[in-house]
Protein backbone atom coordinates (compact mmCIF):
# COMPACT_ATOMS: atom_id res chain seq x y z
CA UNK A 1 0.00 0.00 0.00
CA UNK A 2 1.16 3.53 -0.70
CA UNK A 3 1.36 6.08 2.09
CA UNK A 4 1.94 9.81 1.64
CA UNK A 5 3.51 11.83 4.47
CA UNK A 6 3.15 15.57 5.01
CA UNK A 7 5.23 17.48 5.68
CA UNK A 8 7.96 15.52 3.91
CA UNK A 9 10.48 16.12 6.72
CA UNK A 10 8.43 13.70 8.89
CA UNK A 11 8.92 10.79 6.49
CA UNK A 12 11.93 9.33 8.34
CA UNK A 13 10.04 9.44 11.62
CA UNK A 14 7.17 7.47 10.09
CA UNK A 15 9.55 4.97 8.51
CA UNK A 16 11.12 4.25 11.91
CA UNK A 17 7.69 3.80 13.50
CA UNK A 18 6.50 1.46 10.73
CA UNK A 19 9.65 -0.66 10.98
CA UNK A 20 9.15 -0.90 14.76
CA UNK A 21 5.56 -2.01 14.02
CA UNK A 22 6.68 -5.02 11.94
CA UNK A 23 6.14 -3.48 8.52
CA UNK A 24 8.41 -3.52 5.50
CA UNK A 25 8.89 -0.04 4.09
CA UNK A 26 10.29 1.18 0.78
CA UNK A 27 10.60 4.88 -0.03
CA UNK A 28 9.04 5.44 -3.44
CA UNK A 29 9.78 9.19 -3.51
CA UNK A 30 10.55 11.97 -1.05
CA UNK A 31 7.35 11.62 0.96
CA UNK A 32 5.75 8.51 -0.58
CA UNK A 33 6.21 5.07 0.99
CA UNK A 34 5.28 1.58 -0.06
CA UNK A 35 4.29 -0.35 3.06
CA UNK A 36 3.74 -4.06 3.61
CA UNK A 37 2.25 -5.27 6.90
CA UNK A 38 4.05 -8.54 7.58
CA UNK A 39 1.49 -10.22 9.82
CA UNK A 40 -1.83 -9.23 8.27
CA UNK A 41 -3.96 -12.19 7.18
CA UNK A 42 -5.22 -10.49 4.03
CA UNK A 43 -5.16 -7.10 2.25
CA UNK A 44 -8.29 -5.90 4.05
CA UNK A 45 -6.77 -6.53 7.48
CA UNK A 46 -3.55 -4.86 6.38
CA UNK A 47 -5.47 -1.80 5.20
CA UNK A 48 -7.51 -1.49 8.40
CA UNK A 49 -4.51 -1.96 10.68
CA UNK A 50 -2.31 0.39 8.70
CA UNK A 51 -5.06 3.02 8.64
CA UNK A 52 -5.38 2.84 12.43
CA UNK A 53 -1.62 2.95 12.86
CA UNK A 54 -1.32 6.04 10.63
CA UNK A 55 -4.05 7.89 12.52
CA UNK A 56 -2.38 7.14 15.85
CA UNK A 57 1.02 8.16 14.49
CA UNK A 58 -0.35 11.44 13.11
CA UNK A 59 -2.02 12.21 16.45
CA UNK A 60 1.34 11.79 18.23
CA UNK A 61 3.23 13.80 15.59
CA UNK A 62 0.77 16.64 14.90
CA UNK A 63 0.64 18.59 12.67
CA UNK A 64 2.18 15.82 10.53
CA UNK A 65 -0.18 13.66 8.50
CA UNK A 66 0.10 10.27 6.83
CA UNK A 67 -2.58 8.88 4.56
CA UNK A 68 -3.16 5.80 2.45
CA UNK A 69 -2.97 6.82 -1.20
CA UNK A 70 -4.34 3.54 -2.50
CA UNK A 71 -6.35 0.90 -0.74
CA UNK A 72 -6.04 -2.65 -2.09
CA UNK A 73 -9.19 -4.04 -0.47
Amino acid sequence: MLVQVTPPDQTETLIESLLDGDCLVHRVSGNMLSVLHLYACDPREASVELGLFLRAWAFRHAPARAALVNDER
